[in-house]
């Protein structure tokens, strides 16, 4: 089935180590305090594919960053992100609670290879439309940041 749907998307990003703009890169790799916390949050149009398995949630944030997230629902704990924009730049994150997984972020300097590690994840986007997960990203062996990904689908008109 496939479903015109609109997304809410709520980030909250606490970084627990200084970052270096230039290279994204922790400059201090002893400091453990949380240094700065962020709120961005976004509404969206979208699509939700949800076949016999796999579920894909595809939509745009206000800035042209597409947005696919996907699962199977035999593995609802098991979900990839990808962030892609025009300029090139491209990000896949893997979650699964408890498990570190290595992900590659692709920007017009290069790629930087990071670390995903999902304390949390509530993926009760079929039967509530709701999707939660925390995490931590690590940089390098350093823990860079806590995250908290929310989103809330709302179902607007199925379309086949």
């Amino acid at each position: 089935m496939e479903y015109l749907v609109t997304v809410k998307e709520k980030v909250i990003r606490t970084l627990t180590a200084p970052i270096d703009e230039n290279s994204g890169v922790s400059t201090n790799f002893i400091h453990k305090a949380a240094l700065s916390t962020s709120e961005c949050e976004s509404i969206s149009d979208g699509v939700l594919c949800a076949g016999k398995g796999d579920v894909i949630l595809s939509y745009n944030l206000d800035d042209d960053v597409n947005v696919d997230i996907s699962f199977n629902r035999d593995e609802p704990k098991l979900i990839t992100v990808t962030r892609t924009s025009p300029r090139g730049n491209a990000l896949t994150l893997v979650f699964e609670e408890g498990v570190r997984h290595v992900c590659v972020c692709k920007n017009a300097i290069g790629a930087i290879e990071m670390v995903t590690r999902a304390n949390r994840i509530d993926n009760r986007l079929m039967q509530r439309g709701r999707f939660d997960i925390d995490y931590f990203v690590e940089i390098q062996g350093v823990r860079a940041e806590k995250t908290q990904l929310k989103l809330t689908v709302l179902k607007n008109e199925q379309l086949r």
